[in-house]
């Protein structure tokens, strides 16, 4: 790549106006492409809104800001992306291959983060490898995280600021998506971990469930469940007062410097340390009758979203991220194991801890407390609710396919943790080079994975069937629970819809 590639310029008419890129070989990429007037001063704490069409060219040609925010919690097991913030974030990023081709699959991406960290400019998330080699229109969204996005203050903030977000960015795309060489009528919508989870809520609001046509739920964190509206009430309140903010109070809470809000917020986390394995963050969706009136998970389950195509999977070892290395996890597994165990219902006869074990170490998972937790606490949290829904999906009419993700780097410690399976997605494995999840695995295989977790995703957002040549088999998930597993073989298998407390975490 030479500098006279790289910086290329390129300009796009959009009905919102001109906007300036730049150009790489095949592909156009356009940055800090605004869908919503910027949330500053009395626009802070507001509901997004549309923004105002301009005159001349956008420059679109700088690296993108993500929100405002505290250090990752995984950054030990993804790597560090450090990013410029700024509470002006509410941008698009876009990557097109330029090949004359009009009508490509749209393909938006939301990310994760626990509704805290993240954002869709982060440099691990650079769609121009999947642009480019699949042909499809990505276009990355970042939204508003933490506080300034998922607290609700009465009389200050409404609920799911960052969800809001989300919709008007994909009222955006649907508007701008033509002009960048994309299909608007067919618009599948990709995220992982929050912003899987984020998919669900859209979905299950009629108000924003025709956005987008398809959807893929990676690490959905369906069994986190929604705050209730007597928690927030308690969280909302000791906000403002470690801010010295009166209650309803919103000129001196937009008039806050944006780091007294993000100190407020570390204040709180501390104070809200988990005790038990669920670590679910304080930050995140809440049930508040217009964005979310209750489980999304429940509702899609129900056939709320039929027609919409879906694609819903998780990582084998998902809670491994969270937990290799936390000192409390770690020294107290066996007691924490315990006590989740005696939460459960009561087990099928036949089943047993060392059924348990058994099952584990076929997967090339160890037996020892701290792995029968995580995989305990990964069923709990994002496996079996998927499963639900995808079952509950196709019962009513609905198309879903389900993978797990098994690959595992073999120097990692990790196993298929929490987040293992974006650098496929993307396959910009360069930007990856130094995340631990990755350690000591040949880039040569990760490749081949990769072409396969690309060529499937693209399949899907373009045809609703993640089915090409070169693929494996892949049916809908149906009565059957066809599950496709993805490692250094990748295979479909009948897996049991039964969550692991029951014993049944292998085919």
């Amino acid at each position: 790549m030479n500098t006279l590639e790289t910086f290329q310029p390129v300009v796009v008419h959009t009905p919102l106006g001109a906007i300036q890129g730049s150009r790489c070989g095949a592909v156009a990429s356009f940055h800090r492409v605004p869908y919503a007037e910027p949330p500053l001063g009395e626009r802070r704490f507001a509901a997004p809104q549309a923004v105002s069409p301009w005159d001349g060219t956008k420059d679109c040609t700088q690296t993108g800001v993500i929100p405002p925010q505290l250090p990752s919690r995984l950054r030990q097991v993804m790597g560090d992306y450090p990013m410029p913030q700024d509470e002006d974030c509410l941008h698009l990023d876009i990557w097109s291959r330029e090949d004359g081709i009009p009508g490509k699959p749209v393909l938006v991406f939301l990310h994760g983060g626990g509704f805290m960290s993240g954002g869709g400019a982060t440099p691990c998330y650079d769609g121009r490898r999947l642009a480019e080699q699949q042909g499809l229109l990505v276009i990355n969204v970042t939204y508003r995280l933490g506080a300034l996005g998922f607290l609700p203050l009465p009389g200050i903030a409404p609920a799911n600021l960052g969800l809001r977000d989300q919709a008007q960015a994909l009222r955006c795309i649907g508007l701008i998506a033509a002009s960048f060489g994309g299909d608007p009528t067919n618009i599948t919508v990709l995220g992982q971990s929050a912003g899987a989870y984020s998919i669900a809520a859209l979905l299950a609001n009629p108000a924003t469930r025709g956005l987008f046509r398809r959807a893929a739920m990676l690490s959905a964190p369906f069994g986190d469940r929604l705050r209730s509206s007597a928690d927030m009430a308690r969280q909302a309140e000791r906000f403002l007062s470690l801010l010295g903010v009166a209650q309803g109070d919103r000129a001196a809470a937009c008039a806050l410097p944006v780091a007294d809000i993000l100190r407020a917020q570390a204040q709180m986390m501390q104070e809200t340390v988990p005790q038990s394995a669920d670590l679910m963050p304080i930050f995140m969706p809440v049930a508040d009758g217009d964005t979310i009136a209750g489980s999304p998970a429940q509702a899609l389950a129900g056939g709320a979203a039929r027609d919409t195509d879906l694609l819903i999977g998780s990582t084998r070892d998902e809670m491994l991220a969270f937990y290799v290395g936390n000192e409390r996890i770690e020294s107290q597994a066996g007691v924490l194991l315990e006590r989740l165990l005696a939460q459960q219902p009561a087990q099928p006869a036949g089943t047993s801890l060392a059924r348990l074990q058994a099952n584990l170490r076929a997967q090339r998972v160890p037996g020892d407390a701290l792995h029968l937790l995580s995989a305990l606490q990964s069923d709990l949290t994002f496996t079996h609710l998927g499963q639900v829904l995808a079952e509950g999906h196709c019962a009513h009419g609905g198309r879903a396919y389900v993978y797990r993700f098994d690959w595992q780097a073999p120097q990692s410690g990790f196993g298929a943790c929490h987040c293992l399976e974006l650098p496929f997605v993307f396959g910009n494995l360069a930007q990856w080079a130094q995340a631990p999840m990755l350690a000591g695995a040949s880039r040569e295989a990760m490749r081949a994975l990769s072409r396969a977790v690309q060529t499937a995703i693209a399949a899907f957002a373009r045809h609703g069937q993640p089915k090409a040549d070169g693929l494996a088999d892949w049916p809908l998930y149906g009565q059957q629970h066809i599950t496709l597993l993805l490692d250094h073989r990748i295979e479909a298998v009948a897996m049991p819809c039964v969550p692991a407390a029951a014993g049944e975490v292998s085919a």
